[in-house]
């Protein structure tokens, strides 16, 4: 036997040896790092069913950094941010109700500004915005447009059309006042 050639067989059966512990140790750690995004995902869930929104976002962000690529999570983030921010602007809205509510107008406009900015699909935010304009008897043709803009949000609820129907009033535009009154009658008899 040549002795040259065991030796060369033992380095390459060792380093065969090393190169499978070391797979085993990465294979090791990545399914560590699974188990660790798997209880953040956890967490958030259950910081979700809690609604705490701000402490579920940054366990799915810690979970996201450990498998970035993870899809479920990456959806995760952007479902709780939206979340957040309409909370955010719900929170907007009813400081902006207690502020028309004092005939703080301006004040109210700008949490509107703030809601609408973080939630621009509510019906509700449009409305007050409009009344706003609508009690002050600042601007008709603004007040009108929001009117509108709540309107075509929910057409069913006859409140935002008796504003409405007031401005065309001021206007002198009764038939369209009289049309939109009877939009709202048609909801609400």
């Amino acid at each position: 036997y040549d002795l040259r050639f065991l030796n060369l067989e033992e380095t390459s059966n060792e380093e065969s040896l090393k190169n499978k512990e070391l797979l085993n140790l990465k294979k090791t750690a990545i399914y560590a790092k699974h188990e660790q995004a798997e209880r953040f995902f956890h967490l958030t869930q259950l910081e979700l069913e809690q609604n705490k929104h701000k402490k579920a976002l940054i366990n799915i962000q810690l979970a996201c950094e450990l498998e970035p690529s993870n899809k479920t999570y990456k959806n995760k983030i952007e479902e709780i941010s939206k979340l957040i921010k309409k909370a955010e602007a719900h929170k907007a809205y009813f400081q902006a109700l207690e502020k028309y509510k004092t005939k703080l107008y301006k004040e109210a406009r700008s949490d509107l500004n703030n809601a609408i900015s973080k939630n621009g699909n509510e019906a509700d935010y449009y409305y007050l915005y409009g009344l706003t304009y609508f009690e002050q008897d600042l601007n008709l043709k603004k007040a009108e447009e929001y009117f509108k803009k709540a309107i075509s949000l929910n057409q069913k609820k006859p409140d935002y059309y008796i504003p409405l129907s007031k401005i065309y009033l001021k206007m002198d535009l009764k038939p369209l006042a009289t049309e939109i009154l009877a939009k709202s009658l048609k909801i609400n008899p």
